[in-house]
């Protein structure tokens, strides 16, 4: 794996940023229901995280069709083989050990997908290049800031509850702000330091 692009949905942290520059990338990386929303009309993309509740959803096979010739990664072992004997499909792997060991670490809480993806992805490229990331600055709540189509979260307070954005934000101090293969887009990193400022990190 060579230059790898990670697309977020946050609508903050895409201003400024031409997804046109996606296509210099030698793999695009999307996360959960990208294909269902208009990033998925303007990139073209090659690889698809899911958490556990877009694993479900995709387990229809008329869903799936949009995930058919990407190559699907899933949050944990048994999503993913859930999804390949649903589908019959074989591009599915997942980041269970990467999952497992950061939720010991975050305990009593769970990461967000978004940091463990980074986590995973950036051993395995020469460069990471994250856009569209905003590290929740307004909450889940805020659905207006995130690309149509992209959260269908029935339980927005318990999804936040379940996560603490500091831990996150502290993970990324520790483990990946300064690693020199990961490259936060301006927007992104602006998002960070001003997450960082508000809640105290």
């Amino acid at each position: 794996m060579k230059k790898v692009i990670l697309v977020g949905p946050s609508l903050q942290a895409l201003q400024g940023f031409d997804l046109s520059e996606c296509k210099s990338y030698d793999i695009v990386v999307g996360t959960n229901k990208v294909m269902e929303s208009e990033l998925a009309e303007k990139v073209d993309f090659d690889v698809v995280f899911l958490n556990t509740t877009c694993a479900k959803y995709y387990c229809n096979k008329e869903k799936f069709i949009k995930l058919e010739g990407k190559t699907v990664f899933t949050q944990e072992r048994h999503d993913a083989n859930k999804l390949i004997r649903e589908t019959g499909y074989k591009k599915i792997y997942d980041i269970d050990k990467t999952w497992e060991k950061m939720r010991k670490q975050f305990s009593p809480h769970v990461p967000y997908y978004g940091t463990a993806i980074v986590s995973y992805l950036k051993d395995l490229c020469d460069e990471l290049f994250v856009v569209g990331f905003d590290f929740y600055l307004n909450g889940f709540s805020a659905k207006k800031n995130y690309v149509e189509g992209y959260y269908d979260l029935q339980d927005k307070q318990k999804e936040e509850t379940c996560h603490s954005i500091a831990k996150d934000l502290k993970y990324y101090s520790e483990h990946i702000v300064n690693d020199d293969k990961v490259i936060l887009e301006e927007s992104v990193m602006k998002c960070y330091i001003e997450s960082r400022s508000k809640h105290g990190v």
